[in-house]
């Protein structure tokens, strides 16, 4: 007995639509080594930040939970400003670095908005920071290797 047309179109469907998610998993997890000197340009422009945020805590023995506790600290050319329970760092280059600390105060991430859902994320616990990228489909975070 043959498939009626119907139930074929319905299999290439189906076929194509695995075929396309395949492509864009093996895409979004391919060499990515064209999208680190990106990756280190964003890192640049982050790197006054981090210093700016550990300065503070050398010297407060906290991390800073405002804009305001920044005040008289932040250098030329970046604006601190508080949105909600973030600080949003505009270093004059969009788009802006999004500043929040963890649950219990100790540690904080600072993430920045590569694409429409994709971003670099500086996360610091325990006096350790690292790198991740986002790619924003779904999938973990991939560590990536950049010094602030």
């Amino acid at each position: 007995m043959l498939p009626s047309l119907r139930r074929i179109a319905v299999m290439a469907l189906i076929v194509c639509v695995l075929l396309a998610g395949a492509a864009l998993v093996l895409l979004g997890h391919g060499d990515r080594s064209a999208d680190q000197a990106r990756w280190r340009e964003a890192a640049a422009a982050a790197a006054p930040i981090v210093a700016l945020v550990e300065s503070y805590r050398r010297e407060r023995g906290a991390l800073p939970r405002y804009a305001g506790d920044l005040a008289g600290r932040v250098p030329d050319g970046l604006v601190a400003e508080d949105i909600g329970a973030l600080i949003r760092f505009d270093t004059g280059t969009p788009p802006a670095w999004l500043y929040s600390l963890d649950a219990d105060g100790t540690g904080f991430e600072l993430s920045r908005k590569l694409g429409t859902d994709t971003k670099l994320v500086y996360s610091e616990e325990a006096g350790r920071g690292r790198w991740t990228y986002d790619p924003g489909d779904g999938n973990d975070p991939v560590p990536v290797e950049i010094q602030p």
